[in-house]
């Protein structure tokens, strides 16, 4: 599963945004004790896998880098701002030097984002401000059986979660969402369910908390 993902710690609310074209693979080497150096890894050492919401946008390849450094700036991830856990402004690489840089630049040059598009973009992010009874909804919908991810699989889970998000316009993956859900769909209209389409909409059912697809 292919796309943009932000992982949510739940007790200080800072965010983690990044891109991946194995969801699932992603998922399982940060849920991993990891010894590297990386801010994201030591916070989820710090306070607990289960302390963190995954969530997943499905997003064609060649918008991933679009998306992730767009993301990155309006939720205010970055370290030096000290409202996330993200150390670079996105795209492509953690690191990527002048050459990359420049590469990336050009890639974007050309490319027709409309205001329409910005602003679905702007909408989607502010759902990841949560009141607080929202807050309490979504800890009790999360508690119960996971799978190997931390995702819920319960159906009870599901309809848990959905009745968080009810009547609540902030709540993430609800109101605001489906409007780029829908927007992703209209550009996919008429593409053929690749494989990785196919993985998303399947892991979509198992409780993966996923939009866009």
């Amino acid at each position: 599963m292919i796309g943009i993902y932000i992982l949510k710690n739940t007790i200080n609310n800072k965010m983690y945004v990044g891109q991946s074209i194995n969801f699932k693979n992603r998922m399982s080497k940060h849920r991993r004790p990891s010894v590297d150096d990386f801010v994201i890894d030591r916070a989820i050492n710090k306070y607990g896998w289960d302390n963190f919401e995954k969530h997943l946008f499905y997003v064609p390849e060649n918008l991933l880098n679009y998306f992730e450094i767009e993301i990155i700036k309006r939720l205010n991830t970055l370290v030096k701002n000290g409202k996330g856990y993200n150390v670079e402004t996105g795209g492509h690489n953690a690191r990527p030097n002048k050459e990359i840089k420049q590469k990336i630049s050009d890639s974007n040059k050309g490319r027709i984002v409309s205001h329409e598009t910005r602003k679905k973009i702007s909408e989607a992010v502010k759902g990841f401000k949560h009141t607080e009874k929202a807050k309490q909804k979504m800890s009790k919908a999360r508690k119960g059986s996971k799978n190997h991810l931390g995702f819920k699989n319960t159906k009870e889970a599901k309809q848990k979660m959905s009745k968080a998000g009810k009547g609540n316009k902030n709540a993430l993956g609800h109101k605001v969402i489906k409007e780029v859900r829908e927007e992703i769909s209209r550009k996919l209209k008429g593409k053929p369910w690749t494989q990785k389409r196919r993985d998303a909409q399947n892991n979509r059912q198992k409780g993966v908390i996923c939009y866009g697809v």
